[in-house]
């Protein structure tokens, strides 16, 4: 009964955001495994990123929609019968002052860097720090229109296409979407209603939530690089979460935040998570396969790219512990039977209009990584790991194989388009290929993840320190070596004199409000018209019009058309508005310049009286400065 007064009450109070809260904590409350609160609260977490899109199947076809109450109803009534069925009470460790403070102080710290710059801003000042991302621009479009469709797009293809870039092999229809249907209903929460709102409603809430996920990954990170390391001084893992901090929101990974990587973001952290099981499993061996299992299908439908690496992993964990998994080896079988249909459903709808090989040598723009840090980090966490004896522990064993599978998949793909293409296709001269780069992200997140390790195994050596042997001065060289090179990496002439998160924090550059502004006060005044493909454009050296564009689309619900304008305004310089009128004719629809520059209005009328053939047409919109 309360599984359903619960959400009720909070329906007519208008405070469905307690529910997803709420969910969690009933979760992590029935859960054995975990030695702390986090522990439970993160594991907990773990299973609802891999359910929730897997209920996404039947959300799509039932009659409510996504609508807050009928979702958390039967939700709490599917754990309240989970936990019957197991006789599980609910319960939670005893509060302890221990690792999980620097985890939670060091990821609070991490939120206030990241959100810094919302700090007495407007929605379309907080608009402005995810601008950049085009993708970004991309996903709001996907996650919009799962709220009007009220399921996945790929479910109802025909109608999504109407919104989205169908593309020629499924475009953003077939997309990865998990996450993105996690975000449609985690909206229905925020603004208590499952009906799509407005389109600039729904922005700010994205917004929220995009910013929000890179804080999860930070936590995700700090968690699991805890509980890899294992027990550690409160100082020593002080000065670890530190580190990671500093690297994750101050330094070049941000660019993953700033650049719109936000299906990315969420699969790295569900990455982090399994990594953190895989190296140190649960002591329940049917709990641990629970949640390895929905961590897979949380990677499957979020950003399956990830997968490769995720499933050798998964699967060295299985051969490790094989005594462990052989003695409940059908209920493991029975999981498997679950898990594998589920993961495979976004692996479906992709492959069988895109193949791995299309996928993994697309091009698309992106920025590479400053890659000194990472290598000199994972050569300090490698080498201090060696120093033990590795392969004894499993462990270190653990990670080092989450490392080489990670290594492993960034040389494949290296290989194989070199092999393939010739060359390693470069953007913004950085001779890598977009989806390379991509793989050096997953690396840049495991690297990270070794840091606690390094920090026990430094820890142990400098123990042995106090019983002089012939070693002991080696050890001593190793230890002020290794803390030299980590302080060399973060903070010395191995790092960027101006790291990009610093510039992030700090509101640089300013040249992003332009495009927030424009987009926003296109989305305000001009009106959605599916016949219409609208171009922001107030002459050259005024502004970015690719990105306005861009995120005007997205916001006037008219993204699949929109694209074209998109890609224009990137190249306005070099082409012209006839140009852009003629393949607006193509796609059946009419050019709309959004402007208030004299001389563009007098160029659209000049195309009307020259070219009759097109249906190009002006509205007047005052454009920031």
């Amino acid at each position: 009964m309360f599984s359903w007064v619960f959400p009720l009450i909070t329906h007519l109070l208008a405070i469905d955001w307690m529910l997803p809260i709420a969910l969690l904590i009933a979760i992590a409350s029935v859960l054995k495994g975990g030695s702390t609160i986090l522990d439970r609260i993160m594991l907990s977490m773990a299973i609802l990123l891999g359910t929730t899109p897997v209920a996404g199947l039947l959300i799509s076809v039932w009659p409510w929609g996504l609508a807050p109450v009928p979702v958390a109803g039967f939700a709490f009534t599917g754990v309240v019968i989970i936990a019957a069925l197991l006789r599980r009470t609910p319960q939670f460790p005893p509060v302890r002052v221990d690792g999980d403070v620097i985890t939670l102080g060091f990821s609070l710290v991490a939120g206030l860097s990241l959100f810094w710059t919302y700090l007495g801003q407007d929605a379309t000042g907080r608009f402005t720090a995810v601008i950049p991302g085009g993708d970004a621009a991309r996903h709001f479009a996907m996650v919009d229109t799962i709220r009007g469709l009220s399921g996945y797009m790929f479910m109802n293809q025909a109608k999504a296409a109407e919104f989205v870039d169908a593309g020629t092999a499924g475009g953003l229809v077939t997309y990865p979407q998990g996450g993105h249907f996690t975000a449609a209903l985690l909206m229905s929460f925020i603004h208590s209603d499952g009906s799509q709102q407005i389109a600039l409603h729904e922005l700010d809430a994205f917004v929220w939530i995009v910013t929000s996920s890179y804080l999860f990954l930070c936590v995700a990170v700090l968690w699991a690089m805890r509980r890899i390391a294992g027990q550690l001084p409160l100082f020593v893992h002080a000065v670890a979460a530190f580190l990671v901090v500093i690297f994750l929101v101050w330094n070049e990974p941000l660019t993953i935040l700033f650049y719109g990587y936000w299906a990315e973001i969420l699969g790295l952290a569900e990455l982090a998570l399994l990594t953190g099981l895989i190296v140190r499993p649960l002591r329940s061996t049917k709990e641990q396969g629970v949640v390895m299992a929905a961590l897979l299908v949380a990677i499957a439908f979020t950003y399956f790219f990830i997968l490769p690496i995720a499933a050798a992993a998964s699967a060295a964990w299985v051969l490790y512990y094989r005594t462990r998994v052989w003695r409940h080896r059908w209920f493991f079988a029975s999981v498997l039977a679950v898990a594998l249909p589920a993961a495979s459903v976004m692996l479906y709808v992709n492959m069988s209009k895109y193949s791995g090989t299309e996928h993994v040598e697309a091009s698309g723009g992106i920025i590479a990584l400053n890659l000194r840090q990472v290598c000199m980090l994972g050569f300090l966490i490698v080498g201090l790991i060696a120093t033990g004896a590795v392969w004894r522990s499993l462990t270190y064993r653990g990670y080092l194989t989450v490392l080489a599978c990670a290594l492993g998949f960034l040389a494949a793909l290296g290989l194989n388009q070199y092999r393939r293409l010739g060359s390693l296709n470069y953007y913004y001269d950085a001779a890598l290929s977009y989806y390379f780069l991509k793989a050096t992200h997953i690396v840049v997140i495991v690297v990270v993840l070794g840091v606690g390790l390094a920090a026990r195994r430094l820890v142990m050596l400098t123990r042995k320190m106090g019983r002089p042997t012939l070693r002991t001065p080696l050890r001593r060289v190793a230890v002020a070596g290794a803390l030299t090179l980590s302080i060399m990496a973060m903070f010395g002439p191995l790092g960027d004199p101006r790291p990009f998160g610093r510039d992030y924090i700090l509101g640089d550059p300013p040249f992003w409000v332009w495009p927030a502004q424009a987009a926003v006060a296109t989305a305000r005044e001009v009106p959605v018209d599916p016949d219409a493909m609208t171009v922001i454009w107030a002459g050259q050296n005024r502004g970015i019009p690719a990105y306005a564009t861009a995120w005007a689309g997205s916001l006037l619900r008219n993204q699949d058309v929109n694209y074209t304008a998109e890609v224009w305004g990137g190249f306005a310089g070099e082409d012209n508005l006839t140009h852009l009128a003629e393949q607006a004719k193509s796609r059946d629809v009419y050019l709309r310049v959004v402007t208030d520059a004299p001389e563009i209005i007098a160029e659209v009328e000049q195309i009307q009286q020259d070219r009759p053939d097109l249906d190009i047409r002006y509205v007047k919109v005052v454009l920031p400065a």
